[in-house]
């Protein structure tokens, strides 16, 4: 009887394994005729937006200009994150007159019935990261032209503004230095 049961159980797993099997390969080729569609300009970017996305306007609008050029190359295999959702890390390569965009992400997908959708389309946001060291950097950049500003104001002031010291000026190493001789200055 028990031998019966497993023999059963061994039947239906080699039936269904090459059924789940064309399905996953159904889904990725799916996936990538998606992708194929929206940098061939093929389908409008509203027709590959899952239809129930929340912030389906502002998705849209990135893609707005009908110019624009993109490429999506798959970096991997998709992984099938739970029922009906799906991730591609893909290389991204965006450009418009406005902007330009080269950078590894992650393309989201969603399955609606039969039919596969982007979830959204994060991949042609700039990297958070990218985003945080452009505002450091700017941040650094205008903290030494302050810096740079006072202290050879102060040097000026001072009548300490040679040659030695205007050279000094551009690297911050000496700044302390420099900023202590106009305090001892203007103490005398």
């Amino acid at each position: 009887m028990n031998l019966r049961k497993l023999s059963l159980v061994v039947l239906l797993v080699a039936v269904s394994m090459p059924l789940c099997a064309q399905s996953t390969q159904s889904d990725v080729t799916q996936l990538n005729a998606l992708m194929g569609d929206l940098t061939g300009h093929r389908r409008s970017p509203d027709l590959l937006l899952d239809p129930n996305s929340v912030n389906r306007n502002n998705e849209v609008d990135r893609l707005r200009d009908a110019s624009y050029v993109l490429s999506l190359t798959s970096e991997g295999n998709p992984q099938f994150t739970g029922p009906g959702t799906a991730n591609i890390p893909v290389r991204v390569r965006f450009k418009t007159a406005n902007e330009e965009l080269d950078t590894s992400s992650e393309a989201h997908f969603v399955l609606r019935g039969t039919t596969w959708y982007f979830s959204d389309f994060r991949f042609l946001a700039f990297p958070n990261a990218l985003i945080v060291v452009l505002v450091v950097g700017c941040l650094i950049g205008v903290f030494y032209a302050a810096s740079m500003l006072i202290l050879r104001s102060r040097l000026l002031r001072s009548g300490q503004l040679n040659f030695k010291t205007q050279t000094k000026l551009f690297v911050p190493f000496f700044w302390p230095s420099l900023f202590k001789s106009t305090q001892e200055r203007r103490a005398t």
